[in-house]
């Protein structure tokens, strides 16, 4: 592309690893260069001729995504006479190339400017940089799956995989915790224990299929009716607990009367056999039928005893009031 160095001035940069120009602006933006060396020809893949003849060629090997603001930039450094600075896309032969261009204004005293400048050939550089953006976000994606990989693994360990409800794994962790926020605000835990009227007769006589819908309808049913703050669990087979923060004795035995006439109402099918079941409830309050966890769920689970001695019904505990289980009629 470009002769053995001539002058003195060519010799002087013939060896510098980057191009180097020497570009005059008139105040009717005219454009023309002056001078530019065999480096900032070759980056290119233009002649010395053609640049001297036309700065077109020059300015014609912008990538055209890029060309926009490089005349914009131009444009204003001429204006302004501001150091130019710009990097970006060239395309030569069909390949794109990065460019740095670099350059200081001398004004002249007829209004003209001198741009004495250099253009360094940067591809490799925003390779690296490329690369590295590349491995920057495969390392963000990765660790991304691994915080979602984590959840999913933290709630398959505290759910229940029938039903979505939290098991009883979380239910032990959860207890203490609720216990002592209770102390601290004051208020009352209720633990609502339920179990599904007659589950082995459904097993038995419709199929483990057939038990794994009620389990599943139960589920739903706590899900889609109990409180934000409420924690509904199923506590192993057909027993299900829903720990009530905040909800006395009273409010508890409401609710749970509510899922009971609920779920009564639910109607399955087996191979054209249509059956429904009722559920057995237990409620007891924290602290007015305990004073710990583990008396809370006995207290709850003897009042869930007393319950299923009649089926399709609510028992709340009693034990402190009279030493003995009866209903809340």
């Amino acid at each position: 592309m470009c002769d053995n160095p001539k002058s003195d001035y060519d010799q002087l940069v013939a060896n510098i690893p980057v191009g180097v120009y020497r570009f005059r602006t008139t105040s009717d933006e005219k454009m023309t260069f002056e001078y530019v060396n065999c480096q900032f020809c070759d980056m290119l893949g233009i002649s010395p001729e053609d640049v001297y003849k036309d700065s077109k060629y020059a300015f014609d090997t912008i990538h055209p995504d890029e060309l926009e603001e490089f005349l914009e930039l131009n444009r204003k450094v001429i204006h302004t006479h501001e150091p130019f600075l710009w990097e970006g896309r060239i395309v030569v032969g069909g390949r794109e190339k990065w460019v740095r261009i670099a350059s200081i204004p001398e004004p002249q005293p007829n209004g003209d400017i001198i741009w004495n400048g250099v253009q360094m050939d940067i591809t490799e550089r925003k390779m690296v940089e490329k690369a590295l953006r590349d491995a920057n976000e495969l390392l963000e994606n990765r660790l991304t799956e691994i915080e979602q990989l984590q959840t999913q693994l933290r709630e398959q360990a505290i759910r229940d995989y029938l039903t979505g409800l939290y098991n009883r794994r979380y239910l032990d962790e959860t207890m203490e915790r609720e216990i002592a926020r209770s102390n601290r605000e004051a208020h009352h835990l209720s633990v609502v224990i339920m179990d599904i009227d007659h589950f082995k007769g459904v097993n038995d006589v419709y199929g483990h299929q057939a038990g794994d819908e009620v389990l599943v309808a139960l589920g739903d049913l706590l899900k889609k009716n109990s409180r934000s703050s409420d924690i509904a669990c199923r506590y192993g087979g057909d027993e299900f607990v829903v720990v009530m923060p905040n909800a006395v004795a009273k409010d508890a035995f409401k609710r749970a009367e509510e899922w009971l006439r609920a779920f009564a109402k639910n109607r399955f099918s087996v191979n054209e056999m249509v059956f429904s079941t009722t559920l057995s409830i237990g409620v007891a309050t924290y602290p007015l039928h305990a004073s710990s966890p583990r008396g809370l769920f006995q207290a709850a689970d003897e009042a869930l005893y007393h319950s299923k001695m009649y089926h399709d019904k609510v028992t709340i505990s009693r034990r402190i009031d009279t030493g003995r289980l009866r209903s809340m009629e």
